[in-house]
């Protein structure tokens, strides 16, 4: 520590002056995402370098060169 310098730590003295039983999640925030499940919406590592590379093998033989999305069956 730095004796004369050293500053208290936010717990130290704001504690009091704000309500420490509420969380960013109990303020009621509209959001497109607020009930969003990210289990839902991960990427899968298993196959993930199998699609990349599949479809980097379509893009240069100029066909169709839209990546699969999360819930397409590779080809």
């Amino acid at each position: 520590m730095h004796g004369k310098t050293e500053l208290p730590y936010r717990y130290m003295f704001l504690a009091d002056e704000f309500d420490q039983s509420t969380t960013v999640g109990d303020i009621p925030i509209e959001s497109k995402h607020r009930d969003l499940d990210l289990n839902d919406v991960a990427v899968k590592a298993d196959n993930a370098w199998e699609k990349m590379r599949d479809w980097h093998n379509r893009l240069e033989k100029a066909n169709d060169c839209e990546l699969a999305g999360r819930h397409d069956k590779v080809a």
